[in-house]
């Protein structure tokens, strides 16, 4: 068995446990989504033969959406719909390599919503979430892990085993920590 096999299971394993922790929780579609993503995407490489660049330009997608208020999303519900049909359209017409580029603009915009509700948090609570500090650095390892995937460098390959690696441990601190019940930092000490 390969290296990319060994981690491909061992991602499996540990991404299967942190949508119990964010149960009820409103990332709960989220980590399911990030739970499903390999199992379901290499089900759909053996049998359909999709690329797992076109799988998960669609795992990116769908990470937006589960970011964002269900209100907002009936209301938009048009506006997702043609996106969607856009980034279909997009992976069929569009070269290989433009495929992470668009990764990596998706990946931004999930990196920017969670960004933005880190900022609302602290806004609201006057402390940091060690929960939004791990997410916000596991999206930007998402990132950099594609922008040197895209670059196709020897470097590229090693830093993808390392950030994946890396990502394990961010599994499994999801595996015990959700918003609610995870650390908080106060920035400003209270006076006495």
């Amino acid at each position: 068995m390969t290296i990319p096999y060994i981690l491909f299971f061992i991602s499996i394993l540990i991404w299967f446990f942190p949508p119990f922790r964010q149960y009820k929780t409103e990332y709960f579609l989220f980590f399911l989504i990030l739970a499903l993503a390999d199992p379901v995407g290499a089900l759909l490489n053996i049998f359909l033969a999709v690329k797992p660049i076109h799988e998960n330009l669609v795992i990116t997608f769908l990470l937006i959406l589960s970011l964002i208020n269900r209100r907002k999303l009936k209301k938009n519900w048009i506006i997702i719909t043609l996106s969607f049909l856009i980034l279909l359209t997009a992976i069929i017409i569009l070269p290989f390599n433009t495929m992470y580029v668009i990764k990596i603009l998706l990946s931004s915009i999930v990196l920017f919503i969670i960004l933005k509700n880190s900022l609302l948090y602290f806004n609201k609570n006057q402390t940091i979430n060690l929960f939004f500090l791990i997410l916000i650095l596991y999206e930007i390892t998402i990132i950099i892990k594609f922008i040197y995937t895209a670059s196709r460098t020897h470097t590229g390959l090693v830093y993808f085993y390392t950030t994946s690696f890396f990502e394990f441990f961010i599994g499994i601190f999801f595996s015990f920590y959700n918003k609610e019940n995870s650390p908080n930092f106060k920035l400003i000490k209270e006076e006495i």
